[in-house]
């Protein structure tokens, strides 16, 4: 793994001082959460939050779990790289017109939003609509959908910092329950990153504002609308370019991925060969005295329906250090293109090992099932083509073991969960657990702190023209500064 480092070349046109030096840091007064919410649209008792011993009532206590329907709680970091508490809290207070309370703490003390300075006077401030399909009514919201806070003093940067939540488009209400479809990172260096306002457009801008989000297009932004910029990886992890012209935007798709039939299915196991030998013309999977070992896969039809796949394998009568293997697919026998006639009038494929017990040859050569239609699921044909990993599997007088066993297909999935190690190296985290890689996040640093500030933004502008790139490896990195990038992932499932 490799830690991508942008220098930045910049030419001094003035002498810099201590204020031009604080002022790359670039402190902002206001923090933005961008939330995507579901709301449980099955909820049909009501809490008034306002009622004696409401929740607001609270100042600084721990709100109880009965003045509230749902929680979910973040962590941002300020641009000073500081972090912070906010729990956010959902109250339903009608439910013939669906609108629900919003209540927010922020470092264990409750907020009054921006409109009022009656804590008890907040229930037309904080509130959040949905229509009959579950749909968010942003015109009936508050400010569409923006909630405002004012916070006070959090660092010493800021006498008055806001928080803001912004509920987008993507805030619903769903008979499936409770679901929280925020995804923020926050990245803190000592370095800058690299965004652009517009991806198609050559301005590059830096900033060490490490607040992101994904919005309703996957794409990583921050509260300036500036995409996070990466390298494009290998599959190995890699940094394929670390050219600045060839630096991409994130985006994580947002909606469900498609499922995937099964076509290919890696294997390799251990064959015991001190099993009985059998006559691969008597099998009958219904009878274990017919085959020597049988072992399982879950795959998976175009519709992302499960079906159980197993392989069953006879130490063969007629043959030495030969194996018949049939194929069967929720218990029902599927040919072999191409292989050797066996039971039933169905084909099977045959193994042959050397006397030390390694691989030799298959037949066929190449194995695959006849087209196949499940009699659940789908019902769109299926093929399935075997891979046999010719350095695992072997045969021994040790008992079978399955050494691999994998498959290609997936069911319906979605993003669960972007993660980020300490490379830079962003990682997806699919529902069935697996994850791929998409990028290396382009860090920067500044040789010079004449950059072109921008207005209402935590970056500066940056010509392409200056920027260096240059790789260094991980190890290089850790043993001048192991805290080069630190990263904190909110996993909110």
């Amino acid at each position: 793994m490799r830690l991508i480092l942008i220098v930045l070349s910049i030419i001094v046109l003035s002498a810099c001082d201590f204020d031009v030096t604080e002022d790359n840091n670039l402190p902002q007064d206001k923090i933005r959460l961008n939330l995507s919410v579901q709301l449980d649209q099955n909820q049909t008792s009501t809490i008034n939050p306002s009622s004696s011993g409401g929740l607001d009532s609270l100042t600084t206590e721990i709100p109880g779990t009965s003045m509230y329907h749902q929680r979910y709680s973040f962590q941002v970091i300020d641009d000073l790289n500081k972090n912070h508490n906010v729990q956010v809290y959902f109250i339903l207070t009608d439910n013939t017109n669906r609108h629900w309370q919003v209540r927010t703490r922020f470092n264990g003390r409750m907020l009054t939003p921006e409109d009022t300075d009656v804590s008890s006077d907040r229930t037309g401030d904080e509130s959040l609509y949905f229509n009959l399909n579950g749909t968010f009514d942003l015109e009936n919201s508050s400010n569409l959908g923006l909630i405002r806070y004012p916070i006070g003093r959090i660092n010493d940067a800021h006498d008055r910092v806001w928080l803001e939540l912004d509920f987008n488009h993507l805030t619903t209400e769903s008979n499936k329950g409770f679901y929280n479809k925020t995804r923020m990172i926050h990245l803190a260096s000592n370095e800058y990153f690299l965004t652009k306002r517009y991806v198609d457009q050559p301005e590059m801008r830096v900033t060490k504002f490490g607040n992101f989000y994904l919005n309703a297009d996957g794409f990583l932004i921050n509260q300036f609308d500036e995409t996070l910029m990466a390298f494009p990886i290998l599959e190995n992890g890699d940094s394929e370019s670390i050219a600045i012209e060839n630096l991409i935007p994130i985006q994580v798709p947002m909606n469900d991925l498609a499922p995937v039939a099964t076509s290919l299915v890696s294997f390799a196991a251990n064959l015991d060969n001190t099993a009985t030998r059998l006559d691969p013309i008597n099998f009958d999977l219904a009878n274990p005295d017919t085959y020597s070992w049988k072992t399982p896969l879950t795959i998976f039809d175009a519709e992302g329906t499960s079906h159980t796949l197993e392989l069953f394998f006879i130490n063969n009568f007629n043959l030495n250090n030969s194996w018949a293997v049939y194929l069967a697919v929720d218990n029902v026998v599927i040919s072999i293109a191409g292989g050797l006639a066996g039971a039933g009038g169905v084909n099977y494929a045959s193994l042959s090992f050397d006397a030390n017990g390694n691989f030799l040859s298959s037949t066929p050569t190449n194995i695959s099932s006849e087209e196949f239609t499940h009699s659940s699921g789908s019902g769109v044909p299926q093929t399935i083509t075997f891979v046999l990993d010719q350095d695992l599997l072997i045969q021994s007088d040790q008992a079978f073991t399955v050494i691999k066993f994998n498959q290609n297909g997936s069911l319906l999935r979605w993003v669960t969960d972007v993660v980020i190690d300490a490379d830079g190296l962003m990682s997806l985290i699919y529902s069935d657990n697996n994850y791929k890689s998409v990028g290396r996040i382009a860090l920067g640093t500044v040789e010079a702190s004449n950059l072109t500030i921008i207005t209402n933004s935590s970056s500066f502008i940056v010509e392409s023209s200056n920027i260096i790139t240059v790789e260094a490896l991980t190890d290089e990195v850790e043993s001048i500064d192991s805290e080069k990038v630190k990263v904190v992932v909110e996993s909110l499932n």
